[in-house]
């Protein structure tokens, strides 16, 4: 897939986890989409897990910020939500090229 339209999705997928997060009061949920979106994602993508995993962890506070006008909880919730976000991210980058190595010519 291409980058553009990989990078509209996770800003997509991640403005969806954080608009669902404002209204869940359980955080394992909210973990467990952002993990899920950023696995997809990447390995949707197959390159710059790092860029998915920034997008996707920063739905959360933006959306936090939005709503709530910018506490210092925010910051917080993001670093973790980055954090999380890069974890799924990168371990569908990982199991892609486990899965598919590349072809030898």
């Amino acid at each position: 897939m291409r980058t553009p339209l990989t990078i509209l999705l996770a800003i997509v997928l991640s403005a969806y986890v954080g608009f669902s997060d404002l209204h869940r009061t359980d955080t394992a949920v909210t973990v467990a989409m952002l993990l899920a979106a950023s696995f997809i994602v990447s390995i949707m993508a197959a390159s710059k897990p790092w860029l998915y995993g920034i997008i996707m962890g920063l739905g959360l506070p933006a959306m936090a910020i939005l709503r709530t006008g910018g506490h210092i909880s925010e910051i917080t919730t993001g670093l973790v939500a980055v954090g999380v976000s890069l974890l799924g991210a990168y371990t569908g980058w990982m199991l892609k090229k486990l899965f598919n190595p590349p072809q030898a010519s």
